[in-house]
């Protein structure tokens, strides 16, 4: 084993620790160390843009994810993580493309009919949202987010 290979497998898992610990500050310089061996590394690059979101760097978060979606473009966990940011950031008409993008993909995502429910919902678009909520749970009846989402827009 190579020395970089080495460090770079200690850096891994240095990393993973800290982001499952919830530590995503101090997870982040380990993920830089890694890209810069290995830049094209997308699931490092995934869990860096992840630890931004968690604490708040919104626009970083959507750098790493957008270089992510230049090479894979139907990667439903870096367009659901982009619709979330989108929604945080006041933009919910633009978190509506991301949720719509993922549901071209998987028509069975309950979690993106929600979400796009809520960023509907945002728009003041009532029925519209409640038609999402309803998509949701004919996939999951039981689907607590999508049932409060719904009762809540229905008060």
């Amino acid at each position: 084993m190579e020395k970089s290979d080495k460090h770079l497998n200690e850096w891994l898992e240095k990393a993973d620790e800290l982001f499952y610990q919830g530590k995503f500050e101090e997870a982040i310089p380990y993920f830089n160390k890694i890209l810069k061996l290995n830049p094209n590394n997308l699931d490092v690059l995934y869990y860096k843009s992840k630890s931004l979101e968690f604490i708040g760097k919104y626009h970083e978060a959507l750098e790493g994810y957008n270089k992510i979606l230049s090479v894979t473009p139907n990667d439903e966990d870096a367009l659901f993580d982009c619709g979330i940011i989108w929604h945080n950031l006041g933009d919910a008409q633009k978190a509506v493309e991301f949720y719509t993008k993922i549901l071209s993909i998987n028509p069975h995502n309950k979690e993106a009919w929600y979400r796009k429910g809520m960023s509907v919902g945002a728009m003041g678009r009532f029925n519209e949202a409640i038609s999402f909520h309803e998509e949701a749970l004919k996939i999951d009846p039981l689907f607590v987010h999508a049932l409060f989402g719904k009762e809540w827009l229905l008060n």
